[in-house]
């Protein structure tokens, strides 16, 4: 069931989701210009050091006006398992 917002519930949204956008990117644009190395996932997905940080202020920033429930975050826990190392997974899958 989808429940409807008012319209300064959607603006207060919008305003958190545009200023969690804008700190993961200037994160992201950090590494952009000074390089970064990639990681492989335990799900066998590559994975930086960038896209953490981004993450990061993504959550915190969405956490700080709308908390998340504690299913939601257990969840998000759950799914951020701790990477092994690139050369690890590399060696295990035969990559270089």
């Amino acid at each position: 069931m989808t429940t409807a917002l008012d319209p300064a519930t959607l603006e207060r949204a919008l305003a958190a989701a545009t200023e969690a956008a804008r700190a993961a990117g200037a994160l992201a644009m950090k590494y952009y210009t000074t390089g970064f190395e990639v990681t492989i996932k335990p799900d066998d997905t590559p994975v930086t050091q960038a896209d953490r940080e981004a993450e990061e202020a993504i959550v915190a920033t969405l956490g700080r006006g709308h908390p998340l429930d504690h299913r939601s975050d257990r969840r998000h826990q759950e799914l951020r398992a701790p990477d092994p190392g690139v050369g690890d997974a590399a060696r295990a899958r035969g990559a270089r």
